[in-house]
């Protein structure tokens, strides 16, 4: 019986932790009458107390009040442990200080309150209004309650570990770290903590008056303007919701998700903290850091007019992607997409550039080192510097540019894989292309050089590679080989040709330049360039690369020299000869004998064995022969006597 009961228990609980009604509607109606002096007639009832001033509402009843306004103050105090259904309740005092207190357990349901409350409990509706006498001495501050619903036409406030739910709050509304605001409609301005206290979270609801943020917002859709700062004790931080109004993120705050859209009104963000994501359909004003991986799709400005130098190049650009039709840069890019149309006053030292994208560049006295290019990869067109020779001032010094480039002041670095016009000064860089002059002065520059060889190999000598980076060229050796230009240089790019296996080097190379119509000029052997077949060096003058080389040669094929024999290796046995036919044998004409210096001479085999030093093989092969003059010299013996018996015989 007794698990029965604890298990009944448990489950009531739950439910009235999901929904305070299922336990309202176990309590127990009580009607509290009040007289026309604001107390209530009698001292006592069921579930309650009046004593000194002093009323006390007991749990587990419901209560409703009716006739005139209950008085309460600071001094006739009203304190709720069980269910208030209905009533009105004034405090109409000189006192500061709680009328009426909510204690935890106690819920209000209904009722008109013009007095401040105090709040442990659950606020789940009623009418709460501020004293048109004394706008601030009516309040609700809930301290580790619950406001579930409710009309509030006064200040409420929250702190520790309470909540609001739901509610309709017409005047400001005041919360502190460790309060959450997770629904209800906030028409009047909501501040998430001060200059000294950090604020609560925000996880939902929709705000249509002013945000003084110095917590956290996860959540919620703001239409009015919405300020995230940070104060002594931390930074507030957004990171989510749907923002339709101005936003302002001050230094040190951070937003890090949300959406921020245009609410009519021609809104905007402007940033002096850092953005390190969301989503940002309106015009963005950067004044502190943009970083990580957020996405614009409006107008951005990076820096400002009226920053002094230094400090605009403080404004940086680190990350995201950037659909904007146009970019202002007073600041610093760093990192980032972009697709749109980039005027840059400022630095840009990083970033990805797209097809779609064009880069102005200029200096007009905004930015310390301004009008610079150092960095970023460009697949869209740049424009360095300005036509008029007066406002020009722009410098690059480094980069990778696939797309076309119009040099209007000074080239110093940074490669070039596109058409290059230059109106201006090139002192440095790498080009793909012949660069087309139009006015401009080009005093040095690098340019590719591709081989092609036959059973050749080219490298640069380590000591004529260039050295000056900054200058665009690369500092060690590389497989990309480039040529340095240099006007009027007396110096020399140097290269080292090699025969491959197999090869023997060139007694000549050809090598041409690109020219600017796209055809090749052969370069003058012992004038513009020299070769040595006999080491393969080559030195071609820097003065004379005025584009793109191409170096061709063919190794001749080297003479298969014969393998020597060695001890492990024994010359190869002759080809054997074809034997003649053998003459039909006559047994009565017998052979001659061999001479005596014949059958004493080693064969030719034999003598060649020999020559090889390997010790074993000569004398096997030198006993094999002997043996042979020695079986022929026996049957030649055999023979002379055998002939001297048949003529004895005759």
């Amino acid at each position: 019986m007794r698990k029965r009961l604890i298990a009944l228990a448990t489950a009531l609980a739950f439910a009235c932790l999901l929904d305070p009604n299922v336990a309202f509607a176990s309590a127990v109606p009580v009607t509290i009458e009040i007289g026309a002096d604001g107390a209530p007639i009698g001292t006592s009832g069921e579930g309650w107390t009046y004593a000194d001033g002093k009323l006390t509402l007991g749990a587990g009843h419901a209560f409703t009040f009716t006739g005139h306004a209950l008085n309460v103050s600071s001094e006739n105090l009203l304190r709720n442990k069980g269910v208030i259904e209905d009533g009105t309740f004034v405090d109409a005092s000189q006192t500061s200080g709680f009328a009426v207190r909510n204690e935890a357990g106690g819920v209000i349901r209904g009722g008109a309150f013009t007095a401040s409350i105090g709040n442990a409990g659950i606020i789940a509706g009623g009418t709460f209004n501020s004293d048109p006498n004394d706008p601030t001495k009516s309040y609700v501050s809930t301290s580790s309650g619950t406001i579930t619903g409710g009309t509030f036409d006064c200040m409420v406030m929250g702190m520790r570990s309470g909540a609001i739910e739901d509610g309709t709050f017409n005047e400001s509304v005041n919360i502190f770290k460790g309060f959450a605001i997770n629904g209800g409609t906030f028409n009047g301005e909501v501040n998430s903590g001060n200059s000294s206290n950090l604020g609560g979270s925000i996880c939902g609801g929709t705000f249509n008056g002013r945000m003084q943020n110095q917590g956290t917002i996860e959540d919620g859709v703001f239409h009015g303007t919405v300020q995230n700062a940070s104060n002594n004790a931390g930074a507030g931080a957004i990171a989510g919701g749907t923002f339709n109004g101005y936003v302002n993120n001050y230094d040190g705050a951070v937003i890090s998700s949300g959406t921020f859209n245009d609410g009519g009104e021609n809104n905007n963000v402007t940033n002096d903290g850092t953005i390190r994501g969301g989503e940002f359909n309106i015009g963005v004003d950067n004044g502190g850091a943009i970083e990580g991986q957020g996405v614009f799709n409006a107008y951005v400005q990076n820096g400002y007019m009226r920053f002094d130098p230094d400090e605009n190049r403080s404004c940086t650009i680190k990350g995201g992607t950037f659909n904007s039709d146009e970019i202002d840069n007073f600041g610093t890019i760093e990192g980032g997409t972009f697709s749109g149309k980039i005027l840059s006053r400022g630095v840009i030292a990083g970033g990805a550039f797209s097809s779609t994208s064009s880069v102005t560049s200029n200096d007009e006295d905004t930015t310390t080192g301004g009008g610079t290019i150092s960095g970023g990869t460009f697949d869209g067109t740049v424009t360095n510097g300005d036509p008029d020779p007066d406002y020009n001032n722009a410098v690059l010094t480094g980069g990778t540019f696939n797309g076309s480039v119009t040099n209007h002041g000074t080239i110093a670095g940074g490669t070039f894989l596109s058409d290059v016009t230059n109106r201006g000064v090139i002192e440095g860089g790498i080009f793909e292309n012949v660069i087309s002059d139009q006015g401009g002065t080009v005093t040095s520059c690098a340019y590719p050089l591709r081989a092609n060889l036959t059973g050749l190999s080219i490298a640069a000598v380590p000591s004529a590679m260039p050295k000056n980076t900054a200058a665009g060229f690369p500092a060690e050796p590389s497989a990309a080989l480039t040529a340095a230009f240099e006007k009027d240089g007396a110096d020399a790019n140097l290269y080292q040709l090699s025969a491959n296996e197999g090869y023997l080097l060139p007694d000549a190379i050809d090598v041409r330049c690109g020219a600017a119509d796209g055809q090749t000029l052969a370069l003058a052997a012992g004038t513009d360039y020299t070769y040595d077949p006999a080491t393969g060096a080559i030195a071609i003058k820097k003065s004379v690369v005025t584009g793109p080389l191409l170096l061709a040669a063919q190794g001749a094929a080297a003479p298969t020299p014969p393998v020597p024999p060695t001890p492990d290796t024994p010359a190869p046995a002759p080809e054997p000869e074809t034997p003649a036919p053998k003459p039909e044998s006559k047994p009565d004409a017998p052979k001659p004998l061999p001479s005596t210096t014949d059958s004493k001479q080693a064969p030719a085999n034999a003598a060649a064995l020999a020559a090889t030093g390997d010790a074993p093989l000569p004398q096997i092969a030198l006993g094999i022969a002997l043996l042979a003059g020695g079986v022929t010299l026996t049957c030649a013996i055999a023979m002379q006597i055998t002939r001297k018996k048949r003529s004895n015989r005759s």
